[in-house]
């Protein structure tokens, strides 16, 4: 009779351990992925307090920290020149968490995309209201940052952060 009882002490023990451990896996998977969303945005909801990383700062010089208004409809860009190598990061949040798009655009790519007609894009994110991106630049030359609103009715109200590593 002892014997079935350490037995089953030690089955129940062994239970307890099991669970503990996936307990603390599934912490442990929950706090990586949101770590991982921390690192993808670094935002708060004040707008004005927020700066992309701060090692970054350092080295670099800010190129773009203004508010753009884009219509309804269509486009606002901003522009630089970039040397191959460059390195940008580029942080854009929505001001009343609306969704817009983004693309990074050489020149060439530029005029198509006036011409409403297929065009590269170095970079093309669609359907967010924040953005944080990083990006090492191809090749020398004019590249334009352009935030667009395919929406009918409300306009956006965008906050562009930019820093240039070079």
């Amino acid at each position: 009779m002892d014997l079935d009882w350490t037995v089953i002490g030690i089955i129940l023990s062994s239970i307890i351990v099991i669970i503990g451990l996936i307990i603390i896996v599934l912490y442990i998977i929950w706090r990586s992925k949101k770590d991982q969303r921390r690192i993808e945005y670094e935002f708060d909801d004040d707008l004005d307090d927020r700066l992309p990383s701060r090692k970054l700062q350092k080295n670099a010089k800010i190129t773009f920290d203004e508010r753009v208004v884009v219509g309804p409809k269509s486009h606002e860009i901003r522009n630089t020149v970039l040397k191959q190598g460059d390195k940008i990061r580029i942080s854009m949040i929505e001001k009343n968490k609306r969704n817009f798009n983004f693309y990074l655009l050489n020149e060439e790519n530029y005029n198509i995309y006036l011409k409403s007609k297929y065009f590269r894009k170095e970079i093309s994110k669609k359907g967010k209201a924040r953005y944080l991106l990083e990006h090492e630049i191809p090749e020398k030359g004019m590249w334009f940052f352009v935030m667009e609103c395919s929406m009918k009715k409300l306009e956006r109200e965008i906050h562009l952060i930019m820093y240039i590593k070079k």
